[in-house]
């Protein structure tokens, strides 16, 4: 008998991480629905601003603050950003939170709009070089590899029942 494995979470051509793929696809249709809140959670990286770009061919460091997002970005993302789009778009309130590294950002996410963590990035002044998705609800991308696979965990499997509402 031949199964088909449906994959929920479609990832763009110029993005990496993590896919969830199974053979139930009511399960996947409500776990990718955006009705259904599920959070989705990306590391970022952003191309350097121009400070800093200056500053690493032996210019001044960048000011405190200065850096490739607005200073006030996580206020941004939490309000609910207000895209740069014909339809103006007004997505729902996100989480941003900045990394030890300045070029690298965890952004979360409850909407699955087109290019929506590129298009939201963008609109607080930064530009993304570099998009992985690293959680995707409760299950972890962790340490595998890419192009690597592993079953879903008994624990992942209740708490995806969980998070998704029937």
């Amino acid at each position: 008998r031949l199964v088909t494995a449906q994959v929920v979470g479609r990832l763009d051509a110029d993005a990496s991480g993590l896919a969830l793929c199974g053979t139930d696809g009511g399960l996947q249709a409500l776990l990718a629905h955006p009705a259904s809140h599920v959070s989705k959670t990306y590391l970022v990286t952003l191309r350097p601003s121009r400070y800093e770009r200056a500053h690493r061919a032996g210019g001044p460091a960048p000011a405190a603050g200065e850096g490739p997002l607005d200073s006030d970005a996580e206020a941004q993302f939490a309000a609910g950003l207000l895209l740069d789009d014909a339809r103006g778009t007004r997505c729902a309130p996100a989480a941003l939170r900045r990394t030890a590294d300045r070029l690298k950002v965890e952004v979360e996410i409850r909407e699955g709009m087109h290019h929506q963590v590129k298009r939201m990035v963008g609109a607080v002044g930064g530009a993304l070089v570099g998009l992985k998705r690293v959680r995707l609800g409760p299950v972890a991308l962790g340490g595998l590899a890419p192009g690597a696979a592993r079953d879903v965990t008994d624990d992942e499997l209740r708490a995806i029942a969980a998070a998704v509402p029937f």
